[in-house]
């Protein structure tokens, strides 16, 4: 049995060799367009899960659900806010959140916002992602092409009262609007091995966000 454990611990060490490990700093440089937090909102390490919001809110609450959305009026057909298709609300064509929206902005201040769709995706693309154990966490190791990383945890979300889905899926949304629905975000979700870009993430359940920094360049 100890050879056993030790080798699982030998295969783990080129995870966590020099510059591989994540970043554990709030501004994290991957080499990508812009810098990436190296924790959620609302959480002081990586692997904690930190706060949840819904899409277009900044404030936490208990429950999580059309009738406690700040941008309807009980259905997906009363949009106050953010809606370019007249059949789900009033339409005022706004596709990204604006900073008094965003969560990351109005908690973390100038030069910090939720990403863009761009900006998701070039994490997607560009970078190597690895589902790992952090700390007793399930989630991703991603490295950037410069060689430094950050942890994805896999928060799971908050459905109604209820959080869900914890330590499985992980579910983060852009600050841009599904342009397929205006009920929707668009984000990614991240679970057993596999990371994909996700459209139709519905705006009023809770989620975790993971910010990028816009501000000057991290020294």
């Amino acid at each position: 049995m100890k050879k056993v454990l030790l080798t699982l611990a030998l295969g783990l060490l080129p995870l966590l060799a020099v510059g591989q490990a994540p970043d554990t700093t709030r501004v994290v440089d991957l080499g990508l367009s812009v810098c990436w937090a190296g924790y959620n909102l609302g959480a002081r390490a990586p692997q904690e899960f930190g706060d949840y919001y819904a899409w277009g809110e900044t404030q936490t609450k208990a429950v999580y659900d059309l009738d406690t959305y700040k941008y309807c009026k009980g259905s997906y057909e009363s949009l106050t806010k953010y809606c370019f298709q007249p059949e789900y609300g009033v339409v005022d064509g706004l596709l990204e959140l604006e900073p008094q929206d965003d969560a990351a902005h109005v908690h973390w201040g100038e030069g910090w916002r939720m990403p863009s769709k761009e900006q998701l995706l070039e994490l997607i693309s560009r970078c190597k992602w690895r589902g790992i154990e952090y700390k007793g966490v399930n989630g991703f190791l991603i490295t950037g092409p410069n060689g430094r990383s950050i942890f994805l945890p896999k928060a799971g979300g908050i459905d109604g009262a209820k959080k869900v889905l914890e330590n499985n899926y992980g579910f983060y949304c852009s600050r841009s609007l599904d342009r397929l629905s205006s009920t929707a975000a668009e984000g990614t979700y991240v679970l057993a091995g596999v990371v994909n870009r996700r459209t139709g993430l519905l705006r009023e359940y809770g989620r975790p966000v993971r910010a990028v920094w816009e501000g000057p360049a991290a020294k």
